[in-house]
């Protein structure tokens, strides 16, 4: 019996995967601020939110990783995706993602 990795203990949906994204984040960096993510008004989306990241971190560059990251997990369980910022708070330290999903066209 084979199995498809992308259905291993995360379901068929980015929800899975977002929802262990903090963690990640949490184990690759250290003072790194804090990711956390929360239901988003539909089921297909997700908020994920950061605060405190030090300054140096406080970089365009890096969300622009994380869109794509959050675009990739999406893709990696063949789902399409729309991840919109709000860099408002940036200089602060915060952060905002809106994430939305959808299943791709076959």
């Amino acid at each position: 019996m084979t199995h498809d990795a992308r259905d291993w203990r995360i379901g068929n949906s980015p929800a899975g995967l977002y929802r262990r994204t903090p963690q990640a984040w949490g184990l690759v960096t250290r003072r790194g601020g804090e990711m956390s993510t929360e239901p988003g008004p539909d089921p297909d989306s997700m908020w994920i939110r950061v605060r405190g990241l030090p300054e140096e971190g406080r970089s365009p560059a890096l969300l622009n990783m994380w869109e794509g990251g959050f675009a990739g997990q999406a893709d990696f369980v063949n789902c399409e995706t729309i991840v919109t910022t709000n860099d408002g708070h940036l200089p602060l330290g915060h952060t905002d993602f809106f994430v939305r999903w959808r299943k791709a066209a076959e």
